[in-house]
Order: structure tokens, then sequence, then C-alpha cells
């Protein structure tokens, strides 16, 4: 939203949080996971950004799987991640 990314993929003058495509990308199955990026850039939290998340549509179970995502595709060895 802060870069006006989003509305220029919508190909808009500008866009609100409830035109981001999240919600659909997670429910046609593709992996989601929030993060800050640049928290000193973009003046965010991580509590922000699931929070804007749940403003674009999310439930609370499809929050609580993005955060299980955050584990199942993080960065780490095989081992240093949970099994499920």
């Amino acid at each position: 939203m802060k870069t006006a990314a989003l509305a220029r993929q919508l190909r808009r003058e500008s866009a609100q949080i409830e035109d981001h495509p999240l919600p659909r990308l997670l429910r046609h199955g593709i992996p989601i996971v929030l993060s800050t990026d640049d928290p000193a850039m973009f003046h965010t939290t991580l509590n922000e950004e699931y929070a804007n998340a749940a403003r674009m549509g999310l439930r609370e179970d499809e929050l609580a799987r993005i955060v299980e995502m955050g584990f199942e595709h993080a960065f780490l060895p095989a081992g240093g991640r949970r099994q499920t």
C-alpha cells in the first residue's frame, strides 16, 4: 500500500487494503507468509501486518494458517523446521 504497487498492478489511481488479492491467493492454496520487510522504512510491525490481513477479510483460522506457513516456509534447514 505504501509503495502504491497494488494500485499500479490494478491499473488504478489508488487502491484500498480491501482490494489486495491476498485472501484469494491464500484460498487458492498459494503459500502466504507475512513479515515486516523493512520496519524502519515502512513504519510497521508484524502485529499491524496481521491486522491488515484481517482488514482484507481473512478469518481467524486463515490468519492462524499464515502463522503456521511462516514456520513451514522459513529459510531453515529441514531439521530446524517444526514437523507437523
